[in-house]
């Protein structure tokens, strides 16, 4: 005979909308670019995806040269110091005064 389990089930967590789609409720969505500086625009690409903001970052493909004279090709930002972020203008305000 198989024990009974007298305690229901605990209940789901609470769902949180991501910040995308919270955005995304709002009528005013909109690309805007967003100046980065000192050349931390994969930090800031990085932490936009974690948070759930829609980000895109035009990137390219480029050869560099290493410490000990070799040559390797490297995927960089096509535009330095610059991201583009779809949000509105409220919201993307609020996530430059947040971090």
């Amino acid at each position: 005979m198989k024990p009974r389990n007298f305690f229901p089930p605990p209940p789901p967590p609470p769902r949180q909308d991501t910040v995308n789609q919270v955005i995304r409720k709002e009528a005013l969505v909109h690309w805007f670019p967003m100046r980065i500086t000192y050349h931390r625009e994969m930090k800031i690409k990085a932490l936009l995806d974690e948070m759930g903001v829609e980000s895109f970052m035009p990137m390219h493909w480029e050869v560099v040269e290493t410490k000990n004279g070799g040559r390797k090709r490297m995927l960089l930002p096509a535009i330095h110091n610059l991201i583009f972020v779809r949000s509105t203008q409220e919201c993307l305000t609020q996530l430059k005064m947040t971090r």
